[in-house]
């Protein structure tokens, strides 16, 4: 959905195509796309597939970002997605996955406290498993 603050992916003249969310509702052409599945920003490439990358400019973007967390300071940040690099490197494949599996947004301390938490949570459980 456009509320949620993760990418989609779909296709576009025929080809994968990566949207990151901050462009979802700025895109004009969003609704024609077919933008099916949302974007878990994992990526596997291989070596040859990376050397090609390494020499595609990517654009950048300017993101509004918060400076610390616990203020309401906010600056802008530089940012540029090697996904949109994508295009310049042939056959591309997807990965369908349940959603609840895959995603684990790192945006702030909180997520990451999270993440840390169903760490310890999973190693408590597999060694009282044991």
């Amino acid at each position: 959905s456009l509320d949620e603050k993760q990418g989609a992916i779909g296709l576009q003249d025929g080809k994968i195509k990566i949207i990151e969310y901050i462009h979802l509702n700025k895109n004009l052409n969003f609704k024609k796309l077919n933008f099916k599945f949302s974007n878990s920003g994992i990526y596997l490439i291989n070596l040859e597939t990376f050397q090609k990358l390494k020499n595609v400019k990517l654009k950048y973007h300017f993101v509004k970002k918060r400076v610390k967390n616990d203020t309401e300071i906010f600056g802008f940040k530089a940012e540029s997605f090697i996904f949109e690099g994508f295009e310049y490197i042939g056959k591309i494949n997807t990965m369908l996955a349940d959603f609840d599996d895959f995603y684990a947004p790192l945006k702030d301390k909180t997520s990451l406290q999270n993440v840390e938490k169903l760490l310890l949570l999973e190693k408590a459980s597999s060694s009282v498993l044991k």
